[in-house]
């Protein structure tokens, strides 16, 4: 699914990047970006955060997310889980930069190393699925029979702690997806090969719910196409 070209009214020129090229810069009266309508801004309530496999290829057979067909890979029942009653989802990469002079000339070179990714999810607890347990739901081996009895035997079993436990060292993957208050695909993404690094709760007298956090390192960023339905009665553009 090619996502719609937009030529904002702003723009007259009909350019699909800005409203601004080298020989029209009208502060007057145009914007920079083009994307400058209201419904095109995408905001936490407009982003979807899912767990998953621990790689992208290991979705299952073409399905649908939500009833809405999708480009990719996914059965809902099983393959990715939206976790409910988050409240922050961060993640991000870094590769080392060293930078290289020459005898003879005061110009630099560089070279790059090899990137890591980490990443942190934070959630309130409540009495249903704790955010281990979902994160572990579509790992790679969410079926094998150790998980499930480590679960079973936990005080609750909605809960589960415990990072000593093999359960926590099987890796598992996360999506999420990002459309604007208008309904509009944006972009989607997904972590591979996620692994538990600490897990914390946090209990406050002066907060008003108790948190759960996680942070975790991953291998890699794959840009992927996850479509997922929105508001009823509103278009989708892109589809």
């Amino acid at each position: 699914m090619a996502i719609a070209k937009k030529t904002g009214v702003l723009d007259p020129s009909g350019s699909v990047l800005s409203a601004t090229d080298e020989t029209s810069w009208d502060w007057f009266n145009k914007y920079v970006e083009r994307a400058s309508f209201a419904e095109d801004v995408v905001t936490s309530q407009s982003s979807l955060i899912l767990a998953g496999p621990a790689l992208y290829s290991e979705l299952s057979e073409l399905g649908a997310v939500f009833g809405v067909n999708t480009s990719t890979s996914i059965n809902q029942a099983s393959r990715l889980t939206p976790i409910g009653f988050v409240h922050e989802f961060r993640f991000g990469e870094s590769q080392p930069i060293s930078r290289n002079f020459e005898i003879g000339s005061g110009r630099a070179k560089f070279s790059t190393g090899k990137s890591t990714a980490r990443g942190s999810i934070r959630r309130a607890m409540f009495d249903a699925d704790s955010l281990l347990k979902v994160l572990m739901r579509n790992g790679s081996r969410a079926q094998a029979s150790h998980i499930a009895t480590f679960f079973n035997n936990s005080s609750n079993f909605e809960y589960g702690f415990g990072l000593w436990s093999d359960v926590f060292k099987i890796p598992f993957g996360m999506a999420s997806v990002h459309k604007t208050i208008g309904n509009d695909f944006v972009a989607s993404e997904y972590l591979e090969q996620c692994y538990i690094g600490t897990h914390r709760v946090s209990v406050d007298a002066r907060a008003a719910l108790v948190m759960e956090d996680v942070a975790f390192e991953f291998d890699r960023v794959r840009p992927v196409d996850i479509r997922i339905g929105g508001p009823s009665g509103i278009p989708d553009n892109n589809t």
